[in-house]
């Protein structure tokens, strides 16, 4: 399960640095491992508005919103595995 959410986690990454390159706003992977990492990303959704324009294409908005959702329900299940493992090891 660790595995599937550390896959559901960079699927995250990948489809909001592609909603960003459709928007014009583009954000290279190579940023993220030499510059800043994951903050870098952070502060990227949160200042730059990589989802803007996604009135005129429609592609933005699921990209970016699929995104996010992988994202976050990677890190919530990745949290969930770590607080079972330490459950059921944590009484030995």
């Amino acid at each position: 399960m660790i595995i599937t959410s550390l896959i559901m986690m960079v699927s995250g990454v990948l489809f909001i640095l592609r909603s960003s390159a459709l928007s014009g706003r583009a954000l290279r992977a190579d940023d993220l491992l030499s510059e800043g990492g994951f903050m870098l990303l952070v502060r990227h959704i949160f200042m730059v508005r990589p989802f803007a324009g996604y009135h005129t294409d429609k592609r933005i908005l699921y990209f970016g919103l699929s995104g996010v959702m992988l994202l976050g329900c990677g890190i919530i299940l990745f949290v969930y595995v770590l607080m079972w493992i330490y459950t059921v090891t944590g009484g030995r």
